[in-house]
């Protein structure tokens, strides 16, 4: 049995260029995983962390 969270995802950005952050769930490494849920890397171009969380949240809402 799958139970899905209606609770919302919690982001961190690392910045891995001037102008390009990576953006994934709050303590995980890597591109991509599986536990506690699926997910995958956000890579987005932006001059801060909090533009940055936005764009990524932007992207991951039209995906639904």
């Amino acid at each position: 049995m799958i139970k899905h969270s209606a609770e919302p995802v919690t982001l961190e950005a690392h910045q891995i260029n001037i102008g390009r952050w990576v953006v994934r769930p709050e303590g995980q490494l890597g591109t991509c995983g599986f536990y506690p849920y699926a997910w995958t890397a956000v890579f987005v171009d932006a001059r801060s962390e909090e533009e940055a969380l936005r764009k990524a949240r932007k992207q991951l809402d039209n995906k639904k």
